[in-house]
């Protein structure tokens, strides 16, 4: 996903392509993102037969956090393909990236794998433009890449 060429992005320090556009590049962008995260904790296991008190360490299930995106502009086009997002066969990779001070180049991406919508507030609404006013989009995913 390249830098926006379009002067509807340039305000934002996260550039987020949803997976559902035909359109190469961002489909919005965001002032604000929350913790970005995913680990694989650790359960206690001891079996019946072993000789020490003490469980070993070992990974359970992958966990993934919830990424907030917050104060953000997405195109009309994409805001309508969102219920694609939500359903379950529908999982997808957003892509998320962190632009520089000046925003001219990306410095951070980050790849949500499975990705799902899991909700969205709209803000004031007005018939001037072409895109859609994002107060909170919040998402949730299987795992992570970082670039």
């Amino acid at each position: 996903m390249a830098v926006p060429q379009s002067p509807r992005f340039l305000q934002f320090n996260f550039l987020v392509d949803l997976g559902n556009s035909d359109v190469e590049g961002p489909s919005a962008g965001f002032q604000e993102c929350s913790n970005i995260g995913a680990g694989a904790p650790l359960a206690d296991y001891r079996a019946a037969d072993d000789e020490q008190n003490s469980g070993r360490k070992l990974p359970a299930v992958n966990k993934a956090s919830q990424v907030t995106l917050e104060r953000g502009l997405i195109s009309a086009l994409d805001f309508h393909r969102l219920d694609r997002v939500q359903v379950a066969d529908r999982a997808r990779t957003v892509t998320v990236q962190l632009q520089d001070e000046a925003r001219t180049r990306v410095v951070k991406t980050w790849r949500l794998l499975g990705a799902r919508i899991i909700g969205h507030v709209i803000g004031p609404l007005g018939a001037g433009g072409s895109d859609v006013p994002i107060e909170q989009l919040t998402l949730t995913h299987e795992g992570l890449e970082i670039d």
